[in-house]
């Protein structure tokens, strides 16, 4: 998965892929504990942020086996140019991410920036 902070909510994001609403693992939500602050964690649909990059997504060489961390898929289900081809295979589809929502200021010297 690929993820990124959305730094105005304080939310971790990770892509997941395009799916049917009604999947059981899409109802899966939690709480952990990390070093005395809770983290809660759950599935929902993508951010604008997420469809921006997906719909603005390039490839320029082949896919890899990461399959470019589920951004493909994003950019077939936003980009209008693939609407027609892929219409059948996204019907009733949407694009989820799974969240981490917390104080993740605590955690930033966990992270890499990019």
């Amino acid at each position: 998965m690929w993820g990124f902070i959305i730094s105005k909510k304080l939310k971790l994001e990770f892509f997941y892929g395009i799916k049917n609403p009604k999947e059981k693992e899409l109802l899966t939500s939690f709480t952990f504990n990390y070093l005395g602050k809770n983290y809660k964690c759950y599935f929902e649909k993508t951010s604008k942020i997420a469809e921006i990059l997906g719909e603005g997504l390039e490839i320029t060489n082949v896919d890899s086996d990461s399959n470019h961390r589920n951004l493909s898929d994003y950019r077939n289900y936003y980009k209008t140019d693939y609407k027609d081809i892929f219409k059948n295979y996204y019907k009733g589809k949407y694009p989820y991410s799974f969240y981490i929502d917390g104080d993740l200021k605590s955690l930033e010297k966990n992270f890499n920036p990019f």
